[in-house]
């Protein structure tokens, strides 16, 4: 056999990868797997049999008689190169070499499965240097960030200028998801394109504002004598808008009721006979007792959006205060229902609570279950609207402006017979459960529309501060400011009655649950013709905000 050393250096070889004396390569795991370990090894990579460095092999195989002789004991290295025959490769010496200098091959790819040969990602090659050693890898590309809008797909996905979603929300920063990793923002998942902006220095929605006011979602909106989209309209004016708006609902207080009454035509006396109550708010083309627009009277304006949400127990736009007679212009609504078993079981002797600035008893907690064995409490022209919310992550609390107005003040204010109307807003939410240490528990009887010192949302609020729209000859407890607001609303037409100006009422919620919030206001008590429908009252509701932080729960003074 005929080898080729010229001047000790080897030439290029073209050789197997795997050399044992019968040129046969073999697969390998270990390399106990190539026979002779003091000569073969296993190269891992490729999963063949190699020589180890330093043995000096024949390689090749022909008709020169040293085929798979080794030749470490031939003084005499440098022959002439001879063919091996037919064989296209040269006969050479393999001097324990890895692989052929000048070759190259493919690395294994260290990038991510699934990513290899997509978008610009792909392995590396490696080539075999002149000393029959392999170089490292080079060439090998693995995701990157994606750069937005460049047309390239750095991060292998398949899809350009998408970018990553490592917070999961379903917004890449390539989509404007403004933070998507933690250490960027308190809570990534909740800021994104489109999610809701509370109050918390954050630019939430990713509009390049913080804490703006959200869009609002009563443009247009209409009521009707058709509750189901009434009550929709309603939620949307007072700023309960998608997605967090899960539905919304237009009702009693609670299930009709039969009252016994006198309604004959307008007459002063009449025989009383027993009426079920209409199944819904009373509407119909001369008497509405809700409405949505955008101003309460000539004076009063929207706080938000294009709309004000309006519930009344009389007509909304011309309250009425004639107690003798049963009528629909004198406040007759015809309806009548039971209230919300989940409060009243909390109040004193199954009734309404009084105010404690008026002499009432405080709060009391432990007070539960005092309408057991007795009947629910009936009232009259009672109207409720239902909304039910879906929390957003990043919402721990909630607000909304609150404007209520009654013909009662200032004559009923502390009296001894419970005339009062009534305004509560039911809130039902795990909050104190999920956090029973809060010192912002929310009311343990649901009802957020009274003041920090247990004073329902009523005319009895008078004593406490809350009654402020009001004319300087009705100022008995000093707390009036004007009643100019009053001008075109209706209330204006008696001498006398008063709102209580703009109040903001809260509560505190779990993030991602789903709550619900109740706003009712009803009349209760009895006159001459049977229980009182007329001396109405109204509500106000606008301006719904998400908090980011636990709050106070209740109502007070607009800030």
């Amino acid at each position: 056999m005929k080898r080729l050393l010229v001047y000790g250096i080897v030439a290029p070889l073209v050789l197997s990868a795997c050399a044992q004396p019968d040129d046969d390569s073999v697969a390998c795991t270990l390399d106990a797997d190539c026979g002779d370990t003091t000569i073969y090894f296993c190269d891992p990579v490729h999963q063949e049999c190699r020589v180890r460095s330093g043995v000096d092999l024949d390689q090749a195989d022909d008709t020169d008689g040293n085929a798979g002789i080794l030749d470490d004991d031939q003084p005499d290295l440098n022959e002439v190169e001879e063919p091996d025959g037919d064989s296209p490769l040269p006969d050479a010496d393999y001097a324990g070499l890895d692989c052929s200098p000048g070759s190259t091959e493919p690395c294994s790819y260290t990038g991510p499965a699934g990513t290899e040969n997509v978008g610009p990602c792909k392995a590396g090659n490696r080539t075999c240097k002149e000393n029959g050693t392999w170089s490292g890898c080079s060439g090998e590309v693995r995701p990157l960030y994606e750069i937005c809008n460049n047309g390239i797909d750095e991060d292998c996905n398949g899809t350009t200028d998408d970018g990553s979603d490592m917070d999961g929300d379903g917004y890449t920063y390539c989509l404007g998801d403004c933070c998507d990793a933690p250490g960027d923002c308190p809570l990534p998942a909740a800021v994104h394109p489109g999610a809701y902006e509370v109050i918390n220095g954050i630019d939430d929605d990713c509009d390049d504002e913080i804490d703006e006011k959200n869009d609002a979602c009563d443009i247009g909106v209409t009521v009707s004598q058709d509750v189901a989209s009434s009550a929709l309209s309603l939620a949307k004016a007072a700023g309960f808008c998608e997605p967090w708006l899960l539905s919304a609902t237009l009702g009693l207080a609670g299930p009709q009721a039969t009252e016994y009454i006198c309604d004959s035509g307008g007459l002063l006396t009449c025989p009383k006979y027993n009426r079920l109550s209409l199944p819904f708010p009373y509407f119909d083309t001369t008497y509405q007792t809700y409405a949505v627009n955008p101003k309460f009277g000539s004076v009063l304006e929207k706080k938000q959006g294009d709309n004000i949400a309006i519930l009344s127990t009389g007509p909304w736009n011309g309250p009425t205060k004639d107690a003798s007679v049963a009528t629909l212009a004198a406040g007759d609504m015809k309806t009548a229902s039971t209230v919300p078993e989940d409060w009243i079981n909390f109040q004193p002797d199954c009734t309404a609570p009084k105010a404690p600035s008026c002499g009432g008893a405080a709060p009391d907690p432990t007070t539960q279950n005092s309408c057991a064995g007795k009947p629910l409490p009936v009232v009259q022209d009672p109207i409720m609207l239902t909304v039910r919310l879906k929390v957003p992550p990043n919402a721990g609390a909630f607000r909304i402006n609150t404007y209520f107005c009654s013909v009662e003040y200032p004559d009923t204010v502390c009296s001894a017979s419970n005339y009062n109307d009534f305004f509560i807003a039911l809130l039902d939410s795990t909050f104190n459960t999920v956090n029973p240490t809060s010192q912002h528990l929310n009311p343990y009887d649901k009802n957020l529309a009274k003041d920090v010192l247990g004073n329902p949302v009523g005319v009895d609020l008078a004593p406490a501060g809350l009654f402020t729209i009001c004319s300087e000859e009705n100022n008995n407890w000093g707390f009036c400011t004007g009643d100019a607001e009053l001008a075109g609303t209706g209330f204006d037409n008696f001498g006398g009655c008063g709102c209580t100006g703009w109040l903001v009422t809260q509560g505190n919620v779990v993030p991602g649950e789903e709550i619900t919030l109740r706003f009712a206001v009803f009349e209760q008590g009895t006159v001459s013709y049977g229980p009182d429908h007329s001396w109405d009252s109204t509500i106000l509701l606008d301006n719904f905000e998400w908090l980011a932080d636990e709050t106070t729960p209740g109502t007070g003074i607009q800030e």
